[in-house]
C-alpha cells in the first residue's frame, strides 16, 4: 500500500490509501490541482517520497504529455 500525506483546502490533514507506487503518484497529483497541500508519499517497507520528487514526477508528466 502507498499513502499520500495531505492537508485538504480545509486544512484539515488526512491520507489517500493507493495500491500501486503510480497511483498513488496520480493522486498526488490530482489532490494538489485540487488545492490540498501534499506533504509526502509513504510506501511499504519504509519507502517514502518526499514532495520535491512528487513535484519532479508531475512536471516530467506535464512537459512529456504522459499520463
Amino acid at each position: 500500500m502507498w499513502v499520500v500525506h495531505f492537508t485538504d483546502k480545509n486544512g484539515k490533514a488526512t491520507v489517500s490509501v493507493c495500491q500501486s507506487r503510480d497511483a498513488a503518484l496520480k493522486s498526488a497529483r490530482g489532490l494538489r490541482q485540487h488545492f490540498c497541500v501534499v506533504h509526502y508519499i509513504s510506501g511499504p517497507n519504509g519507502a517514502r517520497i518526499e514532495l520535491k520528487d512528487i513535484l519532479e514526477w508531475c512536471w516530467s508528466r506535464r512537459r512529456g504529455g504522459r499520463n
